[in-house]
């Protein structure tokens, strides 16, 4: 037991200030599904509590140390809703007066997005009208995509219905610091019973016949005379039919062709010739890289521009068919045509290609996924391991390590979560502990294509005897002052703190305040002259001292 001589002096003003407000993590923002703790601390006060925009107080934990109170209220799981949130921290400094802070915090989250589309149907010489909305914050970018090839950045996408390659699938990509979401829609552009779409390689003849009588031509909005026609056409002309041919087709010869009725200029049939075409270069290939086991990953492939639009397929080494959704368990083939592994193993590994293919031939591009050794996770206490159990006086801070024995450095973003016997407890590198137990700390390294989770050892710590750290020197103070004495300690698992003024046990009033450790006497008074006493008690082994 440790006693305190408090002697009275004259008194002085105080003035008060606004509390204090920090947040963990820090800058007042989280991602959706994280927690946030709102800590409000004051130094004059004899209460501080969080409430909510409309008033309505919020369940707080309440902590003192050095002469400081702090009210910590946390959000455990955040939610989209609460962005933008609004939040106040009141300290009440005296009966009639209080001083606030308020913050705003953001929840970081990106949901979906979605594309409205005029009209999923058009015909040659209309245009597409696609928009595209997102619910997310930040709030996201947008990509659009068409067969691979980029289309622009805005919301809002129109596209000109110059040719039937314009048909497809469309798809807008919103990215922002959470991640990315896409969202398609199929564009068709539609061909009645006298629309005829041809595709014919190169030097291969051309036939289009068109029924009616006094029938013209156009090539594209020009009129084709059938005495000057151009160099490659011919035409051959019944008393019903009119037949437009191209013996041999060359890249000149390939365009748009109308037959009109009678001089009204009724269109009858309209023809495209198109010759099949495909580039070489992949806007996304798969690339060869070593994999972590049990990683989630997506392998990227979308094909080259190509006409018609080319189509994916997977194949791995040592298959001959084609990979699907049921093929190899744990692999699936996406929308977007990117091969995902939920789990990847050890036989996953192997050279995978991916092929795009049309009418006019076949583009391949192949990636080697190996496998590798996963990071380690260890926790660290002043740079080396912390081994267990371990004990510990007071506040010991432990950090969250991934390494590797790979020659390459890890990329990604790496997510934090502590547990103390099984339950979460932080998602920080670097966790402070004050309290006995068993801990263990995971680490999630994401990127965009890909995640891994590894889960590191367990420690046990345990805090040492409970013992006072120096005595308590005698207290002066003038008469109306306010007075505040701490006693410190180390050690112990739970400690409590019991104050005595003579024999009998302090209890909170209006002018003597206990907060754990510390005494707080408001305007003393010639009463409060004499011995103060701290009982200290830590019940998990009824240490008394």
């Amino acid at each position: 037991m440790l006693f305190v001589i408090i002697l009275l002096l004259l008194p002085l003003g105080t003035h008060s200030v606004p509390p204090i407000v920090t947040s963990d993590p820090m800058g007042l923002s989280v991602s959706e599904g994280g927690h946030i703790t709102l800590n409000c601390s004051h130094n004059q006060s004899d209460s501080v509590f969080w409430t909510d925009s409309s008033g309505a107080n919020l369940p707080s934990q309440l902590y003192s140390s050095a002469n400081q109170l702090t009210a910590s209220y946390v959000i455990q799981s955040a939610d989209r809703s609460l962005n933008g949130s609004t939040f106040q921290c009141v300290a009440n400094v005296t009966a009639s007066t209080q001083e606030f802070s308020d913050v705003t915090i953001q929840i970081f989250f990106i949901a979906n997005s979605t594309i409205s589309l005029r009209q999923s149907e058009v015909r040659l010489g209309e245009t597409v009208f696609l928009s595209c909305e997102t619910d997310a914050w930040p709030p996201a970018s947008i990509q659009w995509e068409h067969s691979g090839a980029s289309l622009g950045s805005a919301n809002q996408l129109s596209v000109p219905v110059t040719s039937l390659s314009v048909a497809g699938v469309y798809a807008c990509i919103a990215t922002n610091s959470e991640g990315n979401v896409t969202s398609s829609v199929v564009v068709s552009v539609t061909a009645d019973q006298s629309d005829f779409l041809l595709y014919r390689n190169q030097s291969s003849p051309v036939s289009m016949e068109c029924n009616g009588t006094d029938l013209s031509w156009r090539m594209f909005d020009t009129f084709l005379s059938p005495s000057a026609l151009p160099s490659g056409l011919s035409l051959d002309v019944t008393p019903f039919t009119s037949t437009l041919i191209v013996p041999v087709l060359d890249t000149s010869l390939a365009a748009n062709y109308s037959c009109y009725l009678n001089s009204s200029q009724v269109l009858n049939s309209n023809f495209q010739i198109i010759i099949p075409s495909i580039e070489d270069n992949f806007p996304l290939s798969p690339t060869s890289r070593d994999v972590f086991p049990t990683e989630t990953l997506s392998v990227p492939c979308s094909p080259p521009p190509g006409d018609p639009v080319p189509l994916l397929s997977w194949y791995k080494t040592g298959l001959s068919v084609p990979l699907s959704n049921s093929s190899i368990p744990g692999l699936s083939v996406l929308p977007n045509g990117h091969l995902h592994f939920s789990n990847f193993s050890q036989s996953d590994v192997g050279v995978y290609s991916c092929v795009a293919h049309n009418l006019a031939g076949f583009r391949l591009e192949s990636a080697d996924l190996a496998i590798i050794p996963a990071p380690t996770v260890e926790i660290l206490l002043d740079s080396s391991p912390a081994v267990s159990p371990m004990t510990f006086d007071d506040i010991i801070t432990l950090s969250c390590n991934v390494s590797t024995n790979q020659s390459f450095q890890l990329v990604g973003t790496f997510l934090y979560s502590w547990r103390k016997s099984g339950q979460l407890i932080g998602q920080t590198q670097q966790l402070t502990v004050s309290s006995s137990g068993e801990y263990s700390c995971e680490v999630r390294i994401a990127t965009l294509d890909s995640s891994v989770s590894i889960q590191s050892d367990s420690v046990v710590l345990s805090k040492t005897t409970l013992s006072f750290v120096g005595q308590i020197a005698e207290q002066v103070v003038r008469e109306g002052e306010d007075l505040s004495v701490t006693c410190a300690t180390i050690g112990g698992a739970e400690p409590q703190y019991l104050w005595f003024f003579g024999n009998e046990e302090i209890r909170n009033s209006t002018n003597q305040i206990v907060r754990n450790n510390q005494l707080t006497l408001r305007a003393v008074s010639r009463e409060f002259a004499g011995d103060y006493g701290c009982y200290v008690i830590d019940p998990p082994d009824s240490t008394t001292i």
